[in-house]
């Protein structure tokens, strides 16, 4: 993740906690947060007491930052780099130059953008070169190394704080050396696998490619493993979720109140060793849905 300084923490729900209770905790700095960032961003939010200074930005919509900025004053931005219901960017380059601009913290969620994202998997903060604009990066590391940790990735002054002066650093169970091992090992294997990675954007341009000829407004625009489709009410995700189980097809499904009553979504989540015979099933298997569901019926 190319920082200066990193500390292994038990989960990245102990890392996003932690992170927040660290920048929020004793002062009364605002914080701003995206308004899909990652559950456990919000959880560290209330654990830090500062529930009453959070407010809410529309998804990466960064003229709605700016005006809460302006109207409430420097502070702490938090959002994902990759988000977890649709595999989008976050416009890094641009919000860390309206964050420099305002003084502003910036936070960012890397967990589905390490090992994916980059030459050598190191995310998309670091791939875009903006580690010195991105105060604080975080991330799960049982998306891509399966390992059941998470990191806190900042300056010295940040991890030495985690060790010795937060709630989760101190009051929680330590790291395992068993665990570190398995991450060290995991994070070697991850930075050679650079024809995976490869392989792994092919797939999802592939599948993509094959949704939307089939009718299903997939995003083309987006490369990364994470697919979806919004189904629209909670009763039709449902179904097509149970519709696809029963077929051997296992996507996630995100309903409200997580995502807004009307934008409930199928999830599918790519590995590179998927084969493209298997995605052509998964594409097969949705249009024999489309008499029940069409999917011209299905949104964006």
């Amino acid at each position: 993740m190319k920082s200066e300084s990193a500390v292994l923490t038990y989960s990245c729900t102990a890392a996003n906690i932690g992170a927040l209770e660290i920048l929020l905790k004793g002062n009364h700095r605002p914080i701003y947060v995206d308004r899909f960032a990652h559950a456990t961003l919000q959880h560290g939010v209330t654990v830090a007491g500062a529930a009453g200074r959070c407010q809410v930005f529309q998804h990466n919509d960064l003229d709605h930052l700016r005006s809460l900025i302006r109207k409430t004053g420097s502070g702490v931005v938090a959002v994902d780099s990759i988000y977890s219901p649709t595999g989008e960017e976050a416009p890094m380059a641009d919000l860390v130059e309206l964050c420099r601009a305002f003084g502003c913290i910036l936070v960012a969620d890397e967990s589905h953008a390490l090992g994916v994202i980059g030459e050598h998997g190191e995310g998309l903060v670091a791939h875009l070169g903006l580690e010195d604009g991105v105060q604080v990066r975080t991330t799960s590391l049982i998306k891509c190394l399966a390992c059941e940790n998470g990191v806190i990735a900042s300056s010295r002054d940040v991890t030495d704080c985690f060790n010795h002066g937060s709630t989760l650093g101190i009051y929680s169970n330590p790291v395992q050396i068993s665990s570190a091992i398995r991450v060290k090992k995991a994070t070697e294997m991850a930075i050679q696998a650079t024809e995976q990675r490869k392989n792994l954007r092919n797939l999802s341009k592939s599948f993509r490619q094959q949704l939307n000829k089939a009718g299903f407004p997939a995003r083309v625009d987006i490369d990364h493993p994470i697919v979806s489709l919004v189904v629209g009410e909670m009763d039709r995700a449902v179904k097509v979720h149970h519709f696809l189980c029963s077929k051997g097809v296992y996507p996630w499904v995100f309903c409200y109140p997580l995502i807004p009553k009307k934008e409930s979504l199928v999830r599918f989540v790519i590995n590179h060793s998927v084969t493209p015979e298997k995605l052509a099933y998964t594409v097969e298997t949705l249009r024999s849905l489309k008499d029940d569901l069409p999917p011209c019926s299905w949104t964006t």
